[in-house]
């Protein structure tokens, strides 16, 4: 029983010397709440479009007398617009969270 205590042993540092000093609970929820963040304003983002469309839509439709027409046009044209956005919106605030992790980890590394 002995000799395989201390074989664990040796395998669990052997692993913690692999890790990272630096990293911690807190700072990778930290990391998943900023990623979170961003997610849900791409989902604002996206219900934001489509609700816009549908009301200038209505307004259209009520302008020109048309009934469904601009509506289904511009809820259905809102949804690609939107995901364009989303995409974009997303790719770059992932790559300012990733910057100001990486920034994070340099200076912390600089003494």
């Amino acid at each position: 029983m002995e000799p395989h205590r201390t074989e664990g042993r040796d395998l669990r540092s052997a692993a913690r010397t692999d890790e990272s000093p630096n990293v911690s609970i807190g700072k990778g929820l930290a990391l998943v709440g900023r990623a979170s963040g961003v997610g849900i304003s791409a989902g604002f983002l996206t219900a934001a479009f489509t609700v816009g469309g549908l009301f200038l839509g209505i307004w259209v439709d009520r302008m020109l007398g048309t009934r469904p027409a601009f509506t289904l046009t511009f809820v259905l044209g809102s949804i690609p617009i939107s995901l364009v956005v989303m995409v974009w919106f997303v790719l770059r605030n992932a790559r300012r969270v990733g910057q100001a992790e990486q920034d994070k980890l340099s200076s912390a590394k600089e003494p």
